[in-house]
């Protein structure tokens, strides 16, 4: 399982002066590249290969105003009593919103003529209801962004992928105040902690942090390195 997506996507553009450099951001046709941990509206998401370049334009997207709008009601209706309750709300409303369909998405693409990382906004995507991993991804994303900087959650919020079988697959992170990581991958049905040893091995990043108190540490680096054969960075203390 690889890692190499978004550095065969940049080599793959950059080798044909399709992508410049604005200090350590990456621009594609004056938008910034979406990355790992990069800010995702106003962004645009391209592939390791050639498929439609998804613009994300949270100010000009009716449909991503709408999802957004129905977490923040779903927040508000209920009292929050675990640190998952936004997360699953967020989850939710894209799960209801967007359904994974590949032969959709190929029509759209094909539509709109795209397929050679022509650019098309994630609207499109939402409107119709469908989308397949980096759409969902990218609409958990953008929503959680907005939901930071309305003051309704803390944290950072990025869209992962990496090779799974020879094939890219996206999804959602989250990242708390306190340090606990949260996956949302609509497409593979799970929400929840980045914590038992399947989903380490699924998401977990090549050099993974946990917020940890000393009584964990050991136990958890032993579980983490037999299951992973990756190294973890241990945090004494939390953040």
């Amino acid at each position: 399982m690889k890692w190499d997506r978004t550095a065969r996507m940049v080599e793959r553009l950059t080798s044909r002066g399709q992508i410049s450099e604005s200090g350590a951001t990456k621009v594609y046709k004056n938008r910034h590249v979406i990355s790992r941990d990069s800010s995702i509206d106003g962004g645009v998401y391209l592939g390791a290969c050639q498929r439609e370049a998804i613009v994300v334009d949270f100010f000009n997207s009716p449909m991503l105003k709408s999802i957004f709008e129905s977490v923040k009601l779903e927040i508000s209706s209920q009292p929050l009593r675990s640190e998952l309750d936004i997360p699953n709300a967020v989850y939710a409303a894209v799960y209801q919103a967007m359904k994974y369909d590949l032969n959709a998405v190929e029509e759209i693409v094909g539509k709109y003529g795209v397929e050679q990382d022509g650019e098309i906004s994630l609207n499109v995507f939402a409107d119709r209801g469908v989308g397949v991993c980096r759409h969902m991804a990218l609409t958990c994303g953008v929503i959680i962004e907005r939901l930071v900087e309305a003051g309704v959650m803390e944290g950072k919020v990025s869209v992962d992928r990496r090779n799974i079988k020879q094939e890219g697959h996206a999804w959602c992170r989250y990242k708390s105040p306190d340090g606990a990581v949260f996956i949302i991958d609509v497409a593979k049905h799970y929400c929840g902690k980045l914590s038992s040893p399947w989903i380490i091995r699924a998401y977990s990043r090549p050099v993974e942090e946990f917020a940890m108190t000393p009584e964990e540490a050991y136990e958890h680096y032993l579980e983490y390195y037999e299951t992973t054969g990756m190294p973890c960075r241990l945090l004494t203390s939390f953040v």
